[in-house]
């Protein structure tokens, strides 16, 4: 499995254009699953998401 570093800045630059969001705002962390069910054998990946926005007038 590749590691999420060779994929972070690119990533987060990508995010940050398409939500206009300067990228020090935009945090990225990866977990493993330790070698359980289908992710941990490397047989499917997951993805979770969690967004807090606020607007200021």
């Amino acid at each position: 499995m590749k590691n999420l570093s060779l994929y972070r800045n690119k990533i987060i630059k990508s995010l940050s254009k398409l939500l206009t969001v300067d990228e020090n705002l935009i945090n990225l962390k990866g977990k493993t699953v330790e070698k359980l069910g289908l992710i941990g054998n490397e047989e499917a990946i997951a993805c979770e998401v969690i967004v807090s926005l606020n607007k200021y007038d």
